[in-house]
């Protein structure tokens, strides 16, 4: 069966702040017709960050709740954090909020976990090296550790190509892919 989705932010977003709640916004995708979301849950809900103090089994079920009650899925759980971040301290928290948000998708139904490929620097911003070989090798290996998570939990991660970030084409796309699939199974390469 086919359903219509629309990324949960992208609806009342014209309103006044007090419409744009996650309440407001499930009602009115509802209204709309569609079936199915895609919620990033720091473009929906305002005034909070989203660290693993957040992401908790309260947070899941209140968010399955409100879904349920509207009759719709969460079909993506949108993490766009920076997993080619240079800093390590910085890198080994945005890989935390990666599991956080894998593990709350897990408890709303959601099985997927959607991604952009993000930019070799802190401004997560295109430069010289966005498009190089040596981004993408690094990328890869911060994003397996991810993808070994998600599959614990049921849970698939999607990576979504941009131009301005490591991942632009179709053909990175299927490199990740194709190396992914082997790290997980202990023959990749890259390590």
């Amino acid at each position: 069966m086919v359903q219509l989705g629309i990324r949960l932010h992208d609806v009342n977003a014209s309103l006044s702040e007090e419409y744009q709640t996650l309440v407001k916004r499930a009602e009115k995708a509802r209204e709309e017709g569609f079936s199915c979301v895609h919620l990033a849950y720091s473009k929906v809900i305002k005034g909070y960050t989203f660290d693993n103090c957040a992401l908790t089994e309260g947070l899941a079920r209140y968010t399955r709740r409100v879904f349920e009650k509207e009759n719709l899925d969460v079909a993506v759980l949108g993490c766009y954090l920076n997993l080619d971040h240079p800093d390590t301290d910085k890198l080994k928290e945005i890989q935390s909020r990666y599991y956080g948000n894998i593990r709350v998708a897990s408890l709303l139904g959601a099985s997927v976990v959607g991604t952009e490929t993000g930019a070799p620097n802190a401004a997560y911003k295109t430069d010289a090296n966005t498009h190089s070989k040596e981004a993408l090798e690094t990328f890869i290996k911060r994003l397996a550790p991810v993808v070994e998570c998600a599959e614990k939990y049921g849970v698939s991660m999607a990576i979504e190509p941009v131009w301005k970030h490591i991942v632009y084409s179709p053909e990175r796309a299927r490199i990740v892919l194709d190396a992914i699939g082997s790290a997980i199974c202990g023959s990749s390469s890259i390590r």
